[in-house]
């Protein structure tokens, strides 16, 4: 299936999916797509990474439910609030464990990290 060139070429409508996603592995074709995936595939057959991922993940996201049941809790029955703070100090949290190993604690900071402070500029 994958060394089959024919089943590499994207359908024409992947192309509305590029100015967001740019031309990565699942809007690449053909030979891009072979380099792209070459390169990530060990980090899916690796269980042990995936299940310390898990974990972060877990870890990040009973944070992120806390943080939002408390501004449910405290704020207006039934008013809109802006979720994008807590969804990006959230994904912060996990991509600096994940990919770096480190622990920003973007989303119990509430905005004294340096580290978290600058990467929302």
């Amino acid at each position: 299936f994958i060394n089959n060139s024919k089943q590499l070429v994207k359908s024409f409508d992947y192309t509305f999916l590029e100015p967001w996603l740019k031309t990565g592995l699942l809007t690449s074709n053909n030979a891009k797509w072979r380099t792209r995936r070459r390169l990530i595939t060990p980090a899916f057959h690796d269980t042990q990474l995936l299940h310390n991922f898990m974990l972060i993940f877990n870890e990040q996201a009973c944070i992120f439910a806390r943080r939002l049941g408390e501004c449910i809790r405290t704020g207006e029955k039934g008013k809109a609030f802006d979720m994008f703070p807590y969804i990006s100090s959230c994904t912060l949290d996990i991509i600096a464990e994940t990919a770096m190993g480190e622990h920003v604690d973007a989303q119990s900071s509430e905005g004294k990290n340096a580290f978290v402070t600058a990467t929302g500029r």
